[in-house]
């Protein structure tokens, strides 16, 4: 039985009558982590009033918040590191990048954890597996002394094929037949084969191992993740397998950033501390018969481990409103699970299979198609525009030419005249035009007794004191007009005629 020593629920249990019912509540919490009760009922910042929650609840989340080893120790449950660990989740490679690459998938897949309805295989996730499958089965013979010839890899990969093919089996690429697939998956291995064989260039720890480590152990976050085949050869250099079918080689670069088996390569440190000294991580591009083998420093090491957590904690902020994990839109949306449920891609899937009748009449797209409509007019409208605006500075220049000849100020028109007016306008050098001579006057001035005066002004300042000479110092006039130029402007205005 738990102790109700501790005063808090002392108080509680004056306050209410100890029926069955708070006995069961007290007791249920015993097999429960406190802390985490706290944090996935309520949020810390929104802790309830006991008129919502009842006394009871509110004076345990009350405890837990503050005092949550108190709190433990008042039903009988003392937190220990392990009941901690537990309730952290544990991440993978593709868990941190869901997160990265669209925070609302993200949200589906791990914290709303929205089951989809099963999809038919796609004839590239059926390759690659029994490609897998195949390797696994060769190298699984090796470790025990025996190695497979050429021909008998290849009929193990055609009798996984057999046992596995389904007739349901997706197959988008046009021209392509479950013969040309199966074609391929022979040449993989086959290839793989030729070039590797006999197998004796590391001894292999093992195949499809699972690695699952702490990335912070005061945390309790975890990293989880399978590595196809593990290998030490007799230098003492481990090697992290990646076997991949993928349409297109990825270049050195590519591989030297990609995260994945270098988490791996932090679990099997962890792992064999004593043992792993050097990491070689090989990615085995089997279409291409290409590998490309990357290493990883210490420091790089730590700073993905950070930029994980990081990315872990941000993700784990965010709790489990669904508003918080916004949608990026990005050539990945094509191939997500989520598409009906997404708000980015609800729509289009949505009407993608309606009725050509249905379709077009469906809202949402008469809507968008109206705005694109009046969106196109608008820009004919701004083409027009453009024209007419170019024709009126032809005439606003044949205006002026013709002011000058005939010496007039103003042209009439029959309901409307012209003006044509020169202005002169007294310039100093400024920044951006003229950097050179704006220096110049800076250092000038800085020299002279005016800079307090004058360091505060700006351009139209200064060109409104120079027309009115009396408001100058003759000397600080004299300094400036070396910098001084006059420039002309013919301003045309159109208003309507008088009487």
């Amino acid at each position: 039985m738990p102790s109700f020593n501790n005063p808090l629920w002392v108080d509680v249990l004056k306050t209410f009558s100890a029926s069955s019912l708070i006995r069961s509540r007290l007791l249920s919490r015993r097999q429960q982590n406190p802390v985490t009760y706290c944090c996935h009922r309520f949020k810390t910042q929104d802790l309830p009033g006991p008129r919502s929650c009842g006394l009871l609840d509110f004076l345990w989340l009350y405890n837990c918040r503050s005092q949550p080893q108190s709190a433990c120790l008042a039903i009988g449950h003392t937190e220990n590191q392990s009941d901690r660990h537990q309730s952290m989740p544990t991440f993978s490679h593709s868990r941190i990048e869901s997160f990265r690459q669209c925070p609302r998938k993200y949200f589906y897949q791990y914290v709303a954890r929205i089951r989809l309805p099963e999809v038919p295989e796609h004839i590239a996730t059926f390759l690659g597996s029994r490609c897998h499958d195949a390797l696994e089965w060769l190298y699984s013979q090796t470790m025990t002394g025996v190695i497979p010839s050429r021909e008998e890899t290849l009929t193990h990969l055609a009798q996984s094929w057999n046992q596995e093919w389904s007739d349901d089996i997706v197959i988008t690429d046009e021209g392509m037949t479950p013969a040309h697939y199966r074609s391929l998956a022979a040449k993989c291995v086959g290839d793989y084969y030729d070039a590797n064989q006999p197998f004796d260039d590391s001894t292999t720890i093992a195949l499809e191992k699972q690695v699952r480590f702490p990335l912070n152990e005061q945390s309790g976050i975890r990293m989880l993740g399978h590595i196809d085949r593990l290998a030490r050869s007799d230098n003492g250099v481990w090697h992290v397998h990646d076997y991949r079918t993928n349409k297109k080689l990825p270049t050195q670069a590519d591989k030297d950033l990609d995260p994945q088996l270098a988490y791996y390569e932090i679990g099997i440190r962890q792992m064999w501390p004593e043992s792993v000294e050097q990491v070689q991580l090989h990615w085995h591009f089997l279409r291409f018969g290409v590998t490309i083998t990357s290493t990883r420093t210490a420091n790089q090491l730590e700073k993905l481990r950070q930029d994980a957590l990081a990315t872990i904690g941000d993700a784990l902020r965010r709790g489990r409103d669904e508003e918080q994990f916004e949608p990026i839109e990005s050539g990945l949306c094509r191939l997500c699970d989520y598409q009906s449920i997404c708000p980015v891609k609800k729509h289009e899937i949505t009407v993608n299979g309606l009725p050509a009748n249905r379709y077009r009449s469906e809202p949402g797209v008469v809507l968008v198609n109206r705005w694109a409509e009046l969106k196109a007019e608008k820009g004919d409208l701004n083409e027009q525009i453009a024209e007419i605006d170019e024709e009126i500075d032809e005439i606003q220049e044949a205006l002026i030419e013709y002011a000058e000849a005939e010496d007039v100020s103003v042209v009439v028109g029959d309901e409307f005249e012209a003006t044509v007016k020169i202005d002169e306008r007294t310039m100093f050098p400024r920044k951006g035009s003229e950097p050179d001579e704006y220096d110049a006057l800076e250092r000038t001035l800085a020299k002279s007794p005016f800079w307090d005066q004058v360091s505060s002004m700006d351009a139209a300042r200064l060109r409104s004191l120079w027309k009115d000479p009396a408001a100058f110092y003759p000397e600080l006039r004299k300094l400036l007009k070396q910098y001084v130029w006059i420039e002309e402007e013919t301003k045309t205005r159109l208003r309507q005629r008088k009487g």
